[in-house]
């Protein structure tokens, strides 16, 4: 019990800046984008007020956001090719013939989407399912 207590200041500034950020949204003050500035803003500045954050672990930091950032320019690269591939071979419009000559309910059909966005999700990251299943659909129209 002495662990939890000992450990609740710190626990306490996280929430200050989580009920900052989200209050802040929720009361209309700043959009979600802005929310995630002030909230890094806010973590930074708790880490340099603690003394927490050396150059090293600030080079180490950036080292690791280059690499998210370039995986995920990546991810949205290698979906809108995908996307223009899908479109240009009219794929959609084939499976869409497809799906509506099925002699099946609706609500089948529905779920078999739902079933294929299920298995997508599953074995692909879930942001990298999200943009190709976005992208994909918007180039088609």
């Amino acid at each position: 019990m002495e662990e939890r207590w000992s450990a609740l200041p710190e626990a306490i500034w996280i929430a200050i800046i989580f009920l900052i950020v989200i209050g802040g949204i929720l009361l209309g003050y700043f959009t979600p984008t802005e929310a995630g500035g002030v909230g890094a803003f806010a973590v930074l500045f708790l880490s340099l007020l603690q003394r927490n954050l050396t150059f090293k672990k600030y080079l180490t930091s950036l080292k690791e956001t280059i690499r998210t950032t370039g995986m995920v320019i990546m991810l949205i690269a290698g979906s809108m090719v995908l996307g223009h591939f899908i479109t240009a071979t009219m794929i959609p419009q084939i499976a869409a013939d497809w799906i509506v000559s099925l002699p099946l309910n609706r609500y089948v059909i529905m779920a078999i989407i739902f079933f294929i966005y299920l298995l997508g999700g599953s074995f692909i990251e879930d942001l990298a399912f999200i943009i190709l299943a976005t992208l994909s659909s918007s180039l088609r129209s």
